[in-house]
């Protein structure tokens, strides 16, 4: 299928507060697609012209969700594996993160994650990765962070970020 969803208040897969149909309507696998869109880019195989040269990836105010694994009852959002060669920035700004989220094994030295005024309603777990920068300014992190093996090279903000459980 070529067009994203919308559901019964026009809102996209990625911006619906509809958890149920998202998982209904395969919210994992648009936001599989999107990350492989991003890494053709990056890999100058699809071309897309920025003002400014740099890859300002814009995720505002997404609902996020993850994928429910075969073996737990449990979803996770992930990020793993992920290799980008050109600065890329993925801006995130007031997401709402309603499911573990996982980044890890992430070799992105010139890569931002920007996570401003997100809220986390589970652990965010960063591991084994190499970025550029992070940003959880403003953060609402309600299942704590685990945050090892991490290499970031510039800058990493945690500004007025609120977190309940650990900080590990």
């Amino acid at each position: 299928e070529d067009t994203l969803p919308l559901d019964d208040l026009g809102y996209c897969i990625f911006h619906s507060k509809n958890i149920e149909w998202k998982r209904k309507n395969h919210f994992s696998v648009f936001l599989v697609k999107l990350l492989e869109i991003i890494d053709l880019i990056d890999k100058e195989k699809l071309i897309y012209e920025t003002p400014n040269g740099f890859l300002d990836i814009d995720l505002r105010g997404i609902e996020w969700i993850g994928n429910i694994l075969s073996n737990e009852n449990e979803s996770e959002i992930s990020f793993k594996d992920i290799s980008f060669n050109s600065y890329v920035s993925l801006i995130m700004h007031g997401g709402h993160f309603h499911d573990k989220l996982i980044v890890d094994k992430i070799d992105a030295n010139n890569t931002t994650l920007d996570f401003s005024n997100c809220t986390f309603e589970n652990i965010i777990s960063i591991t084994s990765s190499k970025l550029k920068d992070i940003s959880l300014d403003c953060c609402y992190l309600k299942g704590g962070i685990d945050m090892g093996q991490c290499e970031i090279i510039d800058v990493c903000e945690f500004y007025k970020m609120q977190v309940k459980g650990g900080f590990i």
